[in-house]
């Protein structure tokens, strides 16, 4: 800054010629003494209305003086700021310097190269430290001290009274708010309708579809009475909805209550959420086959209306620059999305690159502690949950579409969430109490273990996605990343046999499912190009037995929550589960299944027992895809996902029927397979033949192509 703008004091000896060429001092403006009629002919004015030239002329009344001109705050008002800061930054620097350091010019280029070997630091307050050192010991040079501002944190979080936004280093505004003086010349004279042309506004309603309502008050106007949204909003915190840890519960109870004290108080947002939130409890009433408490409308049209309500209120509110509860809003709208989409879901996949794009705005994806801003330790811990919260979402929707997390290429710092009940911190909290221990349970305890297990398997999944194929050595290790993960699963978080559950709630058998669920699931994805790679080569024997194991395990998952969520059952009020994001792990491990099992087959002479997990039997495999198959018939009729779930399926247990016919030693692998596949009659417009040749085809149409490599091999 020095060398583009260096200080001239009256006192400093410095002149005008001394100055660089091209730099000019600014024009003083001054103000027309004379009429107009005397500048122009040159002649002297006496100033008086009308001047005595002009009365001697004989146009007295053409004798006019110009109005002073208004002076705006002009680029002198921004040099002479930016010259009264560098003052300030070198009477600073000069106080903590030592008085002997003459080897740097004031006027010294900024080259933004760090000095390493001061190993000075400068913090986001503009705190100079030396490593080892605390503040107000400092050495070290100017020089230093400016090379330190260039080398600081990347990325400032932009404050104002309409929004916060966060711009990362390459942002111009990220440099402007390192300087105070500046900042404010431009919240000074930025145009209130600066934005937008009259009349011109962005359309920010893509994402949605709906009739609009013109005003709030239709919107408020839309609300049901209060005992019907009392039990939507409860079912919703009953479930095993992620929403519970996005909302701090105390807090929203006590909106809940002011809400209906003064309905027009609330922003537009918070409505949004309340929307989102009676959509999902009424989405909730429908899967558990409970009576709607609006009798006057079926289930699906109480969500249809809520749902356009939210997404009004969303779009009225002007999602794109994003205030309190926002996020929040647009994640549990994103959730009731993708229970509806039954089938590619791919809108939702689009949502979730919007709400992501939207966080990174805010600045989710850095930590408080770690940025400017200021920041409520409440409000900070809150960010952290619903950073966490995207994060598995993002990491979840993509693997579920077999496409890449758009968050992880995102560099975070962002800290993982206290093991804190909502009880424990308050809005006004002025230091965020201690974690809980691990072993004590409180309902955030399973995001942040949760959040462990997601962070292995974004790495797993950006290791599939590569396209090579990595060091094998590269796999063991990631592999044991994910077992270390895992073992540090708290007890009362594992998954138990379902028999043994009887005085656990639904949402805590649901949490066990979901952790063990995504671990095997993990260890599936790991090692499955190595399922088939040189089935001689003993050395991935390690990946087969896991990625067998892991299968057969998810295929009992399966099972266990399908028999769950009949009626009666302690799952019965989840039956949604059954078509969201595990449905495809049930087809990864039934694929993983069906390949040992065409290996055991082919093998000459056919093998009875799996050689790389021997207490498995040809039978065991068998069996388990068939009781899969058995699932998936009686739930075809839910979505096209799983009619097509049913028929890939069948068409497994088929080609291994056809396998066996030949070999009289392999009619006791027949018998295992339940006649009713031979019935199988795919009529859907989205394959033409059931061929192996042609099960490439109809898997890379169907079924996750994250998955399509097993396929390819077999």
């Amino acid at each position: 800054m020095s060398a583009l703008f260096p200080a001239i004091s009256p006192d400093s000896g410095v002149s005008t010629a001394s100055l660089p060429s091209g730099h000019l001092l600014p024009k003083r403006n001054r103000t027309q003494l004379s009429c107009t009629h005397c500048r122009h002919a040159k002649l002297k004015c006496d100033r008086k209305l009308p001047c005595s030239p002009c009365v001697k002329k004989g146009r007295s009344g053409q004798c006019t003086f110009p109005p002073p001109a208004t002076r705006k705050k002009p680029t002198e008002s921004m040099q002479n700021r930016l010259r009264h800061l560098e003052n300030l930054v070198k009477d600073v620097m000069n106080a903590q310097a030592p008085v002997n350091n003459t080897g740097s010019s004031d006027c010294a280029p900024l080259n933004g190269i760090e000095n390493n070997n001061t190993g000075f630091k400068l913090d986001l307050q503009g705190q100079a430290q030396v490593q080892g050192q605390t503040p107000g010991t400092v050495t070290g040079s100017p020089m230093t001290t400016m090379n330190a501002v260039a080398s600081g944190p990347s990325g400032q979080l932009i404050q104002s009274a309409k929004e916060t936004t966060y711009v990362g280093a390459t942002h111009w505004a990220a440099i402007l708010e390192d300087i105070e003086e500046v900042k404010s010349y431009f919240n000074e004279t930025e145009p209130e309708d600066y934005h937008t042309h009259k009349g011109v506004e962005p359309n920010i309603s893509m994402l949605f579809n709906f009739e609009p309502h013109s005003n709030k008050g239709e919107l408020l106007g839309s609300l049901p009475p209060r005992w019907v949204v009392d039990k939507l909003v409860f079912q919703v915190f009953d479930s095993s909805s992620s929403t519970r840890y996005l909302i701090h519960k105390p807090t929203f109870q006590k909106e809940y209550d002011g809400f209906w004290a003064d309905p027009s108080g609330v922003s537009l947002s918070w409505l949004a959420q309340l929307y989102a939130l009676m959509t999902l409890g009424s989405m909730v009433y429908f899967w558990s086959g409970q009576q709607s408490p609006e009798t006057g409308r079926t289930p699906f049209e109480m969500i249809r209306t809520y749902r356009s309500c939210c997404a009004q209120c969303l779009v009225l509110s002007n999602y794109t620059q994003p205030g309190p509860h926002t996020i929040e809003a647009f994640i549990i709208f994103m959730e009731s999305e993708f229970l509806l989409s039954n089938d590619e879901k791919v809108n939702c996949f689009l949502l979730v690159g919007s709400v992501v794009r939207l966080s990174l705005r805010i600045g989710l994806h850095r930590d408080p502690s770690k940025m400017g801003g200021v920041f409520t330790p409440f409000q900070a811990e809150i960010r952290r949950r619903i950073w966490h919260v995207l994060l598995q979402i993002d990491l979840l929707a993509g693997f579920h579409l077999g496409l890449p997390s758009m968050i992880a290429a995102v560099e975070s710092d962002t800290e993982s969430p206290r093991n804190l009940k909502d009880e424990d911190f308050y809005e006004d909290i002025p230091e965020l109490p201690l974690g809980r221990p691990e072993t004590e349970p409180t309902p955030i305890l399973y995001l942040i273990v949760k959040s462990r297990i997601c962070d292995v398997f974004g790495k797993i999944a950006a290791q599939a996605n590569r396209l090579s194929l990595p060091p094998y050595d590269e796999v063991l290790k990631v592999d044991e990343l994910l077992n270390g993960a895992f073992a540090k699963v708290p007890t009362h978080l594992r998954s138990t046999p379902l028999g043994l559950s009887v005085t656990d709630s639904s949402g805590l058998i649901m949490q066990r499912f979901n952790i063990s669920l995504l671990y095997n699931k993990s260890r599936c994805v790991l090692h499955r190009k190595y399922l088939i790679r040189q089935r001689e080569n003993y050395k991935y024997a390690y990946s087969k037995k896991v990625g067998l194991d892991a299968s057969m395990e998810i295929l009992a998952f399966q099972l266990a929550i399908f028999e769950a969520i009949q009626l009666g059952g302690p799952l019965a009020h989840e039956k949604w589960y059954i078509t969201s994001l595990p449905m495809h792990d049930f087809l990864l491990a039934a694929t993983i299944v069906f390949i040992f099992v065409m290996q055991m087959v082919e093998d000459n002479p056919p093998s009875q027992y799996c050689g790389y997990s021997p207490h498995r039997t040809r039978k065991d495999l068998i069996s388990a895809l068939q009781k899969s198959y058995d699932i998936w018939k009686k739930t075809q009729d839910i979505s096209l996902d799983t009619k097509r779930a049913f028929i890939f399926v069948g068409f497994m247990l088929e080609k291994i029927k056809a396998a066996t016919l030949q070999d009289t030693s392999l009619e006791d692998t027949r018998d295992v397979i339940n006649s009713s596949t031979n019935n199988i009659k795919p009529n859907l417009n989205l394959m033409s033949e059931l061929s192996m040749d042609g099960a490439y085809s109809l898997y890379k149409i169907w079924i996750n192509p994250c998955l399509s490599l097993i396929w390819i091999n077999t």
